[in-house]
């Protein structure tokens, strides 16, 4: 296969960026040869070129992508650039995947790499209603559609189930960056908000700022507000005294993916209007929400006991026993506080570590069987079937690490 020059402008500052870049490298190293362009100008050479109101850099940003087109520029996957630079960039005549930032359909280009918000949405509403919170906040950025599309799809998913939403937007990414002056809104917001209370947050800086806000307001975390963010970015989730909890996202599949599509533009086949989608895979626990907003103490404790035993074969009745309770009045009690049964809770937790192990591993099915307590291959992959709708492998495929075909 002959090289490619591909010119990628993704960061890599953030977990979400450098996800996407690990898939679009394992892509090339097991498929072909490719010849990656990145910035014009090294660290400590100037300012960079993607300041939006500076001509002299737009004229810059132009001539490089000239000088890569003459030289035999075959792709681009980009994060969404400003407008004065996203227009001669779409301008060339050559296969584009691009990023959306601030708008869905950056200059028209139609092949994209977009993130799953409603399945994120409604992830965090079920992960915080099964800890048995009645209380919901998000807080985002009403300029940014992504936000948006993620907290739409959590208001209505709670609104299922009766329970109203609470909101904190800044009306500007801008706005939020003057911190000094918005930490004293978000603490008043904080303050009153009825407790305790789950929040959604649209990015783990978000979730970063948030804790921040619970620090300077003296509001305990996570007794009073438990917190999730979204990209689960470690550097970004430890950074506060109280780890940020976090969605984690299949970032590396999505980049793999978008790899491959770029390959197939580059060799002339149509792929129009193809959308890669970076799905959620679970939600990280860190301190921020390490806790069960249950105030019944025998619920409580069962639940704290299923969750130590997700990879052992529990019964009901070992749940019951564990507890000291009858097995009517637990089960009664689990369905007005959770809304399920111990049995369903048990299959939850059951089918959690194991999308955990499938997606977090690479280790063979037969042996994430022996792990959670199932006597063959075939009998965890009907339980998984029925629980989930869809095989063990189809699972992995689209959450897991990308890995070269078998």
């Amino acid at each position: 296969m002959a090289e490619k020059n591909v010119l990628v402008f993704i960061e890599n500052s953030r977990g979400y960026g450098r996800g996407l870049l690990r898939g679009i490298a394992k892509h090339a190293k097991i498929h072909g040869s490719w010849n990656f362009h990145t910035r014009p100008q090294p660290y400590g050479q100037g300012s960079s070129f993607e300041h939006k109101d500076s001509f002299e850099h737009k004229d810059n940003f132009e001539v490089f992508l000239r000088r890569l087109e003459e030289s035999g520029l075959d792709g681009i996957i980009t994060r969404e650039l400003p407008a004065p630079l996203m227009q001669p960039m779409a301008r060339l005549d050559i296969p584009t995947i691009v990023i959306p930032y601030m708008n869905e359909y950056p200059q028209g280009l139609t092949t994209r790499i977009v993130t799953d918000s409603s399945a994120i949405a409604e992830m965090v509403a079920k992960y915080f209603i099964e800890k048995g919170f009645k209380r919901f906040a998000f807080s985002g950025y009403d300029s940014m559609f992504w936000s948006e599309k993620r907290k739409g799809p959590f208001k209505d998913y709670l609104e299922e189930f009766g329970f109203p939403l609470h909101v904190y937007n800044s009306a500007t990414v801008a706005e939020s960056s003057n911190w000094a002056a918005e930490k004293e809104s978000l603490s008043a917001w904080l303050k009153k908000l009825p407790k305790p209370i789950g929040i959604l947050t649209c990015t783990d800086d978000r979730g970063l700022q948030l804790l921040d806000a619970c620090r300077h307001a003296n509001i305990k975390v996570p007794e009073e507000v438990s917190i999730v963010g979204v990209d689960n970015d470690h550097l970004v989730c430890d950074l506060s005294s109280v780890a940020l909890s976090s969605v984690d996202l299949a970032t590396a599949q999505a980049g793999y993916e978008a790899a491959d599509v770029l390959a197939r533009q580059m060799e002339g086949e149509c792929t129009e209007d193809a959308t890669l989608i970076v799905h959620p895979k679970r939600v990280i626990t860190r301190q921020s929400s390490d806790i069960l907003a249950i105030n019944d103490s025998k619920v409580a404790g069962a639940m704290e006991y299923i969750r130590e035993n997700s990879r052992a074969k529990i019964k009901v009745e070992d749940v019951v026993a564990a507890t000291w309770s009858s097995r009517r009045v637990l089960e009664l009690k689990f369905k007005k506080i959770l809304g399920v049964t111990i049995a369903e809770e048990i299959r939850r937790q059951k089918i959690e570590k194991i999308c955990e192990l499938l997606t977090e591993t690479a280790l063979p099915v037969k042996q994430i069987a022996e792990i959670t307590g199932f006597e063959t291959s075939k009998h965890i992959a009907r339980y998984f079937a029925r629980e989930k709708g869809m095989t063990l492998l189809k699972y992995r495929k689209i959450l897991g690490k990308p890995t070269a075909p078998q």
